[in-house]
C-alpha cells in the first residue's frame, strides 16, 4: 500500500508501522477482532504523530495531503476490524454503517492515493460489495429539504459565495472540503430510492429479526471458523429449486415459496419451489501468502435445510 502516497517521507512513515499492519492483517486472519483493533489504534497513532511532527504551516500541500491519506488509510484498518467484530458478536445494523464507513474510505484513497489500483484496496473493494448482498436492505431514505447556504468546511464561507475558493469533495492541505447545512428553512419530506449517495438511512431492523439470517450465517461461520475475513471470497445469489414433500403441506395452506396463493393453485403439481438463494464462496486469498485455502462454497442451504426465499 505504500505506492498509494506521492511523497517519500509519507512511505518512509508507512513502512515504519509494517510490523503493526502484519500483526492486525494476522489477527484479522485468526478472527481475532479486538487484538486488531488494538492493532490498528497503534497505527492510527503513528499516523497522527507523525501528522503533528510535520506540522501544517511548514509542510508542502502534496505532503499535507499524503499526511491525510495516510490517517484515512489507518482509519480504513480501524472499521474493517470493526466490522467483522460486529458481524461476529451479530450486531448487524451497527455493521451496516460500518460497511458504508469502509466504502467512503476506499472512494477517498482510489480519489485522492497516487496508486488507484492498490491490489489489497480494490480486494477490500470488492469483498464490502459483495458483503452488502447478505443484507436486508434494498431500499433507503433520502431527504428532502431546503436550506438558505451551505458552509465550507475550511472557511466557513458559503461555498456558493465567489469569496469561498474551495470546491466540495477537494482536498486543500491535508483537509477535505464539504458542504454543511447549518440553516434548514424547510423540510419538505422524505424520498425512498433505490440507489442512494448514503446508504445509511436505512429502517432500523432489529438485531435479532430474520430479516438478517444471511448475514447471521456468515457470524456462525467466523464464530466456527469454517472462514475468516481473508478467506472470504464473495457472495452471489442464484434461483434454486428445492423438491416438496407433498405429503406435510396441505392443499389448501398458503404455498411455501410465499407467493400468497394456495399450495393447490400454486407450486402442488409442480413438486418444487424456486427462490433467491445466497452462496458464499471460499478462496485462498493472493495477499495473504501464509493463508491456504482449498476453493469451495458454504451452502447455505446445507446449514439451514432450506434455501433462502426472503425477498
Amino acid at each position: 500500500m505504500i505506492n498509494l502516497f506521492w511523497t517519500e517521507e509519507i512511505r518512509k512513515c508507512w513502512i515504519a508501522e509494517q510490523e503493526n499492519v502484519k500483526a492486525y492483517w494476522k489477527s484479522i486472519e485468526n478472527c481475532r477482532f479486538p487484538d486488531a483493533i488494538s492493532s490498528a489504534a497503534v497505527v492510527n497513532k503513528s499516523c497522527q504523530k507523525a501528522s503533528a511532527s510535520f506540522g501544517e504551516t511548514t509542510a508542502a500541500e502534496i505532503l499535507l495531503n499524503d499526511l491525510f491519506l495516510m490517517e484515512r488509510l489507518a482509519a480504513l484498518l480501524n472499521k474493517y476490524a470493526l466490522y467483522w467484530n460486529s458481524v461476529q458478536l451479530k450486531q448487524f445494523s451497527e455493521s451496516w454503517s460500518l460497511l458504508q464507513d469502509i466504502q467512503d474510505s476506499l472512494r477517498t484513497l482510489f480519489r485522492f492515493g497516487r496508486d488507484s489500483n492498490a491490489a489489497i484496496l480494490k480486494w477490500i473493494e470488492k469483498q464490502t460489495g459483495d458483503l452488502e448482498i447478505l443484507y436486508p436492505y434494498k431500499i433507503f431514505a433520502s431527504a428532502e429539504m431546503v436550506y438558505s447556504s451551505l458552509e465550507c468546511s475550511i472557511c466557513g464561507i458559503d461555498m456558493s459565495d465567489s469569496k469561498c475558493p474551495h470546491i466540495a469533495g477537494n482536498l486543500y492541505n491535508g483537509k477535505f472540503a464539504c458542504g454543511i447545512i447549518r440553516d434548514v428553512i424547510d423540510f419538505q419530506g422524505v424520498a425512498l430510492v433505490e440507489n442512494p449517495l448514503d446508504k445509511r438511512c436505512v429502517v432500523t431492523i432489529p438485531n435479532q429479526s430474520p430479516s438478517f439470517k444471511r448475514i447471521a450465517f456468515l457470524g456462525n461461520a467466523l464464530s466456527e471458523r469454517t472462514l475468516n475475513p481473508l478467506s472470504f471470497a464473495g457472495a452471489s445469489e442464484r434461483v434454486k429449486k428445492i423438491q416438496l414433500d407433498q405429503a406435510n403441506i396441505g392443499r389448501n395452506a398458503l404455498c411455501p415459496c410465499r407467493s400468497g396463493k394456495k399450495f393447490k393453485n400454486c407450486c402442488l403439481k409442480k413438486g418444487y419451489i424456486e427462490g433467491k438463494h445466497i452462496d458464499i464462496h471460499l478462496g485462498a486469498n493472493p495477499l495473504v501468502p501464509s493463508l491456504h485455502v482449498t476453493q469451495k462454497t458454504l451452502n447455505e442451504g446445507q446449514s439451514y435445510g432450506k434455501p433462502d426465499f426472503a425477498a
